[in-house]
């Protein structure tokens, strides 16, 4: 080789010499540094310009679109070869399609249970009322419903007025959305219930015996009665009435 150094301007030592008679200092101009480089500078400098699509098949039209096999003989004959193909792979006892899973019946209700049990649950917007934040519409609407009636409500705090309870071997918390002293009753709101909510709420009745008769839950039906009542003792009896949560669909999932 004659040339000491790579001649494609990277100024590293030359060590092959290419087809093209060049001495350069990868076996491959294009892994020169310099040529890295000038590359690089060249895509970006198209990219900026907006010369350059991100999509290679930006306003190409695909061969087949606007084909069906009743208009071309091209369609019809694929849409017949993978027909047949589907349909002898179907007689096959241990087909499995490729990228797909075979669950039996029993196998995907457990998975979806598992799912299910693992999933805590949505999460709702806060809202702000009288400077205190309150999660959901539900929430935000029985606070604006009570304060109306001049009712004394609590928004809990997590943690702090929450009650420690223990599921699958695992220490957690549990803190009802309100409480109203004046009766001395908790509300918890539960627009929908999921498999761990009726296992989370399971749980805390059996862990905590007292709140069987202190914790009232407020479902769609009982929310939106309350929502209609203007008088404060009808409002505060109507929560009196459904301590024991028993026309309730948590006591129905529970059964």
């Amino acid at each position: 080789m004659e040339h000491k150094f790579c001649e494609y301007g990277c100024e590293q030592e030359s060590k092959y010499q290419l087809r093209n008679g060049k001495c350069c200092c990868s076996q491959s101009y294009n892994s020169c540094p310099a040529i890295k480089k000038k590359n690089s500078n060249s895509i970006k400098q198209l990219h900026k310009n907006g010369t350059l699509s991100t999509n290679q098949f930006d306003g190409k039209r695909g061969w087949a679109k606007g084909l069906t096999k009743e208009t071309d003989e091209r369609v019809k004959k694929f849409a017949e070869k993978i027909s047949q193909t589907l349909k002898i792979n179907a007689k096959k006892s241990d087909y499995k399609p490729r990228g797909c899973a075979v669950w039996t019946t029993e196998k995907r209700k457990e998975w979806s249970k598992k799912q299910s049990i693992n999933t805590v649950g949505g999460r709702c917007k806060w809202h702000k009322i009288d400077g205190i934040y309150v999660q959901g519409t539900w929430e935000l609407n029985l606070a604006k419903k009570m304060n109306k009636l001049n009712i004394s409500w609590e928004k809990l705090k997590n943690y702090k007025d929450s009650f420690e309870y223990y599921l699958y071997d695992k220490k957690r918390h549990y803190t009802p959305d309100f409480y109203i002293e004046e009766i001395n009753k908790l509300l918890e709101i539960k627009g929908y219930w999921r498999n761990y909510d009726v296992l989370k709420m399971k749980e805390i009745f059996k862990q905590y015996p007292i709140l069987n008769k202190k914790i009232v839950i407020i479902e769609k039906e009982s929310y939106e009665n309350l929502l209609k009542i203007d008088i404060k003792k009808q409002f505060l009896g109507q929560v009196l009435e459904m301590v024991d949560n028993t026309n309730s669909k948590f006591v129905e999932l529970c059964s």
